[in-house]
């Protein structure tokens, strides 16, 4: 999968899941932390390919942009992408 397909898959991904990038601080933080587990499970390598479809979803990208790359960054480090294959996952989630 190219970058734009992770791109529009992230958009879909954000829309049919409801996310929201506008609210306060819990839920910032909630959905950077599903977006990124996501991300990760779908290939995305770096934190700009989260933003770019984040802003198509959201007016002020600097409501969610620092919560979201320090999540990114946890969920690298703790492999936030495998919980992606799991059954649960799978019940919860639309992708």
């Amino acid at each position: 999968m190219d970058r734009i397909e992770r791109k529009e898959k992230l958009k879909k991904f954000i829309n049919e899941n409801n996310l929201d990038f506008h609210g306060g601080d819990s839920s910032v933080n909630s959905d950077s932390c599903i977006l990124s587990g996501y991300g990760l499970h779908i290939g995305v390598e770096d934190i700009d390919e989260l933003e770019e479809a984040i802003d198509q979803a959201v007016v002020d990208p600097r409501m969610y942009y620092d919560e979201l790359v320090r999540v990114f960054n946890y969920a690298i480090a703790n492999d936030y992408g495998v919980y992606w294959v799991t059954e649960q996952a799978k019940r919860i989630y639309k992708f």
